[in-house]
C-alpha cells in the first residue's frame, strides 16, 4: 500500500499526490499514513527534548499577542517535548537449520477468490435516475473486468512463485 524509500520518505499509492496541496498531503500522511505504517511496527513516534532555534522563537513570537509575548517569552528558549516519528528498526531473524528446509507455505500464496459483489454486482440502485442508473451499471461492468484482470495477475505472480520455490528446492535438493 505504501512504500518507503532508503531515505524514510512515504510514497502512499492510493490516492492522487500531485492534485494534493501541502496542507491536504499533511493531514492525510498525519492522519493515515503514519498511523497505518505504525500499527504495521514499520515506524514509531517517540518523545523528544530540544530547543526552539533563535528564528523558531522569532516566529512563534511574531504570531503571538502582546500580553502573549510578555509571557511566553522566557519559556520558549527553554527545552521543551517534541513528537518526532522515525522508522523502527528491521530486527533480523535467526534463521534455524529446520527453517531453511522447509517449504514456503502454499496458503500464503493461493490468491483468495472475491464475489463479483465486492464491486456492487446484484445491488440496488433503484433510488438512482435512469441516467444514472445506467452509468452505474456500465462503470460495475468495468470494475468486474477489472476486478478479474487483477485476480489473473495476482494468479500468474503466485505460479510463478511457486514454479521459482519448486526450482530453488530441486536445485538445493
Amino acid at each position: 500500500m505504501y512504500d518507503l524509500s532508503s531515505e524514510g520518505v512515504l510514497y502512499p499509492h492510493q490516492c492522487n499526490i500531485l492534485s494534493m496541496t501541502a496542507v491536504d498531503f499533511h493531514s492525510h500522511l498525519k492522519n493515515i499514513v503514519l498511523p497505518h505504517l505504525a500499527s504495521l511496527n514499520q515506524v514509531e513516534k517517540f518523545c523528544t527534548k530540544r530547543t526552539l532555534s533563535q528564528a523558531e522563537i522569532e516566529q512563534r513570537l511574531q504570531t503571538m499577542s502582546k500580553s502573549a509575548r510578555k509571557q511566553q517569552a522566557e519559556s520558549l528558549s527553554a527545552p521543551i517535548n517534541t513528537w518526532l516519528w522515525r522508522l523502527k528498526p528491521q530486527v533480523e531473524k535467526k534463521v534455524s537449520s529446520r527453517e531453511v528446509k522447509t517449504k514456503p507455505s502454499i496458503p500464503s500464496l493461493i490468491v483468495p477468490r472475491l464475489p463479483a459483489s465486492s464491486v456492487g454486482v446484484g445491488e440496488d440502485w433503484s433510488h438512482l435516475n435512469k441516467r444514472r442508473q445506467r452509468a452505474r451499471k456500465e462503470k460495475v461492468q468495468r470494475d468486474l473486468k477489472w476486478m478479474w484482470t487483477l485476480q489473473d495477475a495476482k494468479r500468474q505472480a503466485a505460479r510463478k512463485e511457486l514454479e521459482l520455490n519448486a526450482v530453488v528446492n530441486t536445485s538445493a535438493a
